[in-house]
């Protein structure tokens, strides 16, 4: 949630602060309305597309592993395999 900028401390009446600023200023931005827990998604969306490692990720968003991947694994992007798969390779020869 956001902070109140006099306190910056959460605010203490949620519903009138989103009601006043959130739904607001969605409004005014002319983007259809979402609950603000979907920014969740977001942020692990777009961690997961850029290439963030899951583990962080999972920790960010108060997940075990198991249960992050079972919501976000879709969003693992494959454009990066060859270097996985290099990483591998790699790790593979240097214990021969």
């Amino acid at each position: 949630m956001f902070n109140d900028p006099y306190y910056n401390e959460p605010w203490i009446y949620h519903r009138v602060t989103r009601a006043a600023f959130w739904t607001t200023t969605l409004k005014r931005l002319g983007i259809r309305h979402r609950r603000t827990y979907n920014t969740r998604h977001t942020f692990a969306t777009i961690g997961l597309m850029a290439g963030a490692n899951p583990a962080y990720m999972a920790r960010q968003l108060g997940h075990s592993l198991e249960i992050f991947f079972k919501v976000y694994a879709k969003w693992i992007d494959g454009q990066n395999d060859s270097r996985e798969l290099a990483k591998m390779q790699v790790a593979i020869t240097a214990s021969l």
